[in-house]
């Protein structure tokens, strides 16, 4: 390449003769030589910028290969943690992965125990260094539970070969710190936003993995704490759904009634669980005969919205207490069916022997005494004959329909003759248009009056006592109340417990304590049941429950 000198004359391009100088070079080409430096030079830079350009884009590649390296070894390790449930083998796995991961040297894993973070394990830590301490204290930037300050890098004292820091990264869960991650950095280089943005996504990774594998072993140490206390207990527990298969049950509920868990229980034993049940309510309690054995169950509800509906069964084996129970039965329906007869002849006699006496006399007075006393003999040996008739299932309580107003009127007409005596106002409230309900006449006459007379007995004189008759939804409701001497709290709860009588100063009643124990196991066994409210000196209210429709 050369160049030519022009000029410009008249308008017109005039090529000057070509110079040639002593050293036979053309003078065009003398002046071309700058313009061929300036065109090397700017060659040599372009081509030395895409030298650096390929080496920079190399170098981006070598990190981006390294990032996506670790991405990946990152992915990896975190379905292999989230499949370790164990805490030991989680944390054993997560020191020889998360080197590979980060390029550190060394690691350790604090996990938080309250507001401390306790050393679980490390590997490659400096042995000799007093900064991996055994416990430490939740650093302040992780209380509020923020994305923030998720990596924290703490000095520690320059040792001959090892770096001056060591970096923190808290393995956070969406319920919180789980626990922290300790790395011990191959040298001083500084890291790059992209390597903490890997260190951040680990520490979320291991933090669920650890919570993952510390509610498991809650579980499993519930699991284990329920597993060891069903199989331990006497009595029978199991848990049944809806369509009668058995969910849970242990060793005494196999023994017991032959159930089975994940089997469906024996059609006789859902036969007899299920009959006269109350979905409504829990505590349902049941009496199941079976192979000579008298089992007592509890049944409970089951609902949720975490849980399957389902039953939880309590059996207890009663063979024996039911067994007892019915010698005794036995013992007093024998005793008082021998004493009756005596008793019988007795009062017979003894009323002879008042139509006789003068009335004024000591001989009148005294047998007057042992009338009365043998009058409330009959009464405590008919109780004990009827209790008996219905702790062995053998007082009949046939339905039929039931005039409730009329029974109540006959009752109160009964008992008029006491409350006169004693100067009370005996008030009847029982609406004409009662429809009759089915139950048995000559049960609930027994139950009112054992409640109007202990009325009676425990109000004193000028009192008033009021017996109504109401419905109650699908339930039809008879109440005694009175204005007498009320009952405590600590009375109230007894007083359906056998030969139990309320004690007052001022009343000497010659109740034998089976009365109300009789009524209520009468009133139960037709399907209702006695609400007893009381105020000390102001007086009770007992209540009969029972349902219209049977």
């Amino acid at each position: 390449m050369y160049a030519t000198l022009v000029i410009l004359r008249n308008a017109e391009i005039v090529f000057l003769p070509e110079v040639v100088t002593p050293s036979g070079i053309s003078q065009g080409m003398v002046l071309s030589l700058p313009y061929l430096a300036f065109v090397s030079l700017l060659v040599w830079a372009l081509t030395t910028e895409m030298e650096r350009g390929e080496e920079n884009l190399n170098l981006r590649n070598q990190e981006l290969s390294r990032i996506n390296g670790r991405l990946r070894s990152l992915v990896a390790a975190s379905e292999q943690w989230l499949s370790r449930l164990n805490l030991s083998h989680l944390l054993a796995s997560s020191l020889e992965l998360v080197p590979r991961i980060t390029g550190h040297r060394g690691a350790a894993i604090y996990v938080r125990r309250g507001d401390a973070l306790c050393l679980e394990q490390s590997r490659g830590g400096p042995e000799e260094s007093n900064d991996m301490r055994p416990s430490l204290p939740l650093p302040a930037e992780w209380r509020n539970n923020t994305e923030e300050a998720a990596i924290l890098h703490q000095p520690i004292r320059e040792m001959e070969g090892a770096p001056s820091r060591l970096t923190h990264v808290a393995l956070r869960s969406p319920r919180g710190i789980e626990g922290m991650l300790t790395l011990l950095p191959s040298g001083e280089q500084e890291m790059d936003a992209g390597e903490e943005q890997i260190l951040q996504l680990l520490g979320h990774q291991l933090g669920i993995a650890l919570e993952n594998a510390r509610l498991f072993s809650h579980l499993h140490h519930e699991r284990n704490l329920l597993h060891g206390i069903l199989s331990n207990m006497v009595e029978g527990v199991f848990v049944v759904d809806d369509e009668d298969r058995v969910l849970l049950s242990n060793h005494a509920a196999a023994q017991m009634l032959s159930v089975s868990e994940g089997e469906r229980l024996p059609r006789w034993l859902a036969e007899q669980l299920w009959a006269d049940v109350d979905d409504e309510e829990s505590g349902d309690r049941k009496l199941i005969e079976w192979d000579d054995r008298v089992v007592s169950l509890s049944l409970a509800s089951l609902n949720g919205e975490e849980v399957p509906a389902s039953t939880i069964c309590v059996a207890r084996d009663i063979t024996q207490e039911a067994q007892v129970e019915q010698m005794k039965s036995d013992f007093l329906a024998y005793a008082s069916h021998e004493l009756r007869t005596p008793i019988t002849t007795i009062k017979m006699l003894v009323r002879l022997l008042l139509m006789d006496a003068p009335l004024n006399s000591k001989s009148h007075d005294y047998l007057t005494v042992i009338n009365t006393q043998l009058e409330r003999q009959t009464r405590l040996i008919g109780n004990l004959l009827d209790l008996a008739r219905l702790e062995s299932g053998r007082y009949d309580l046939p339905l039929e329909p039931v005039d409730i107003c009329r029974l109540i009127q006959t009752v109160v007409r009964n008992c008029r003759p006491l409350a006169e005596e004693k100067g009370l106002d005996v008030v009847v409230d029982c609406p004409d248009d009662l429809a009759s309900i089915q139950s048995n006449t000559g049960g609930l006459e027994q139950v009112l009056t054992n409640l109007l007379s202990n009325a009676i007995k425990f109000t004193d004189a000028g009192g008033r006592v009021d017996v109504s008759c109401r419905h109650d939804g699908d339930e039809l409701l008879i109440a005694v109340q009175d204005t007498g001497i009320g009952m405590t709290s600590e009375q109230l709860g007894r007083i359906f417990t056998k030969f139990y009588t309320v004690r007052h100063p001022r009343k000497q009643g010659e109740g034998t304590g089976l009365g109300l124990v009789i009524s209520n196991m009468i009133v139960t066994k037709l399907g209702g049941r006695i609400d007893v409210t009381s105020t000390p000196g102001a007086g009770s209210c007992f209540t009969v429950r029972l349902a219209i429709n049977r």
